[in-house]
């Protein structure tokens, strides 16, 4: 089961967190961890990461929307996720795209309408 936050990614996620320093080897090793793209290609630039931009993955908000909106139906189709959790789920990715860079019209988005 894949999901919507790693289908329609806005960082890496990892099994595994890098850690150094006197935390080093303190059992948090094995929680995870997530790494946020750079918002825009001259940010990636920038910082040299290989990765592809939030602005090279997602051209316009709809783009990045319609991706999450994709997953989410998958994932309800696939009885995965319950149809009345979609909507929050929905919200909390949309917002999470916001949060992260991805370019945003005026239009508010609008809860899954086949739910």
């Amino acid at each position: 089961m894949r999901l919507p936050d790693v289908t329609v990614p806005l960082a890496t996620y990892t099994g595994w967190a890098l850690r150094r320093g006197a935390q080093a080897s303190d059992g948090c090793e094995a929680s995870g961890q997530f790494i946020p793209f750079a918002k825009t290609e001259a940010d990636r630039v920038k910082t040299n990461d290989p990765r592809p931009s939030i602005e090279a993955r997602y051209k316009t908000f709809a783009d990045y929307h319609g991706k999450v909106r994709s997953a989410l139906e998958r994932m309800v189709s696939d009885r995965l996720l319950l149809c009345e959790d979609a909507a929050f789920e929905e919200a909390r990715l949309m917002q999470a795209g916001v949060t992260r860079g991805v370019r945003r019209r005026k239009a508010a988005c609008c809860p899954l309408s086949n739910c």
